[in-house]
């Protein structure tokens, strides 16, 4: 019966640690940030940079972009959606758009208050390139 117990609060904790996305980037914390893997947009692709916890208190945000030419002409949109939505695909897109080009940038979004509890951002390539980029927000709440 003990075994049976530990056996249950262990997977009540895994089911916590696993869905920890579904909470508020740590309440009790003023600064929230997160640094997406570095990757490569090859001519007219598209990545879509989703982050990874939801928004329910009030935050600034800034999102700082920096590319780097590794080929052909640099020529990157970035810009950025919030949904109100805690899951599914009911995007809108917020004012902010960048321009990113050559041979390295570095660009940033800024904005307050975070009006969904959600936000993406989708950089969009055009023409002949490679281009490395990196991605970090980060989200202080006031």
């Amino acid at each position: 019966m003990k075994i049976l117990a530990i056996i249950g609060g262990l997977a009540l904790a895994i089911m916590f640690l696993a869905n920890t996305n579904s909470f508020d980037a740590d309440p009790s914390a003023s600064i929230y940030q997160y640094t997406f893997t570095s990757d490569t947009i090859t001519d007219t692709e598209a990545d879509t940079l989703v982050l990874p916890v939801l928004l329910y208190s009030k935050w600034d945000y800034n999102w700082t972009v920096t590319t780097t030419q590794e080929s052909g002409t640099t020529d990157i949109t970035a810009k950025l959606y919030e949904s109100h939505l805690s899951s599914g695909d009911s995007w809108f897109q917020l004012t902010d758009t960048l321009a990113l080009s050559g041979a390295t940038d570095i660009d940033r979004l800024t904005g307050s208050p975070v009006a969904g509890i959600r936000q993406r951002l989708i950089l969009t390539g055009a023409g002949t390139q490679s281009t490395t980029y990196t991605v970090k927000a980060i989200y202080k709440k006031y």
